[in-house]
């Protein structure tokens, strides 16, 4: 709950929202140091220097939703007359544009999210650099893909509509916790994608 824009306001109030120990003291609460962090909602508080009870005035700790990365893919090809095509930000000229997720307070980031095309098959595994506790994805149900080509691609139905849009219904294993070594497979429809691709979890 974010703190008044106005009238009186403690520091018993302050540390209630963003934490911290007694004695209280405000040199605990700059901002982008242990106890606030460096987002719009905490934009008044200073990262140094003089700091007052009046700069917390309608600040929040709680982080905006962020559920949207963005990469360009980078491509292999096992080769042969039925080769597996492999695409990932982590290999050729792939790379991460926006690899950091926000989502009900919690953060996470993306370490691949790879895509194996084997001849009429296509496999995605969405990979994480660390284990994420289930709350992340509380609320969520569904991973839409956004490429730049003006076609929707339904990866459930294997239909192709226009708007470019690969939409999956997100699997029941991503809402447990989900590690770098798990994370959400999804299958569907061989898909050659354009670059950037945008991810987002609604």
């Amino acid at each position: 709950m974010a703190l008044p824009n106005s009238g009186p306001l403690s520091l018993s109030s302050i540390q209630g929202e963003f934490g911290g120990s007694n004695p209280i003291g405000l040199n605990e609460y700059y901002r982008g140091g242990p106890l606030v962090g460096n987002f719009p909602g905490t934009s008044n508080i200073p990262t140094s220097g003089t700091i007052a009870v009046n700069n917390f005035y309608g600040t929040t700790a709680s982080i905006p939703n962020d559920r949207t990365a963005q990469f360009n893919y980078g491509q292999s090809s096992t080769g042969g007359k039925f080769p597996t095509t492999i695409q990932s930000p982590n290999i050729g000229n792939g790379s991460w544009n926006d690899r950091v997720m926000t989502s009900n307070n919690i953060g996470a980031n993306f370490a691949d999210y790879r895509t194996n095309q084997a001849f009429l098959a296509n496999n995605t595994t969405v990979s994480y650099n660390s284990t994420i506790p289930a709350s992340f994805f509380s609320g969520l149900t569904n991973v839409v893909m956004t490429q730049p080509n003006g076609s929707t691609i339904d990866i459930q139905n294997n239909q192709v509509q226009p708007g470019y849009n690969a939409s999956s219904s997100v699997l029941s294993n991503i809402n447990s916790p989900v590690s770098s070594h798990g994370g959400a497979a999804i299958s569907g429809l061989l898909i050659t994608p354009g670059n950037p691709c945008i991810v987002n979890y609604t």
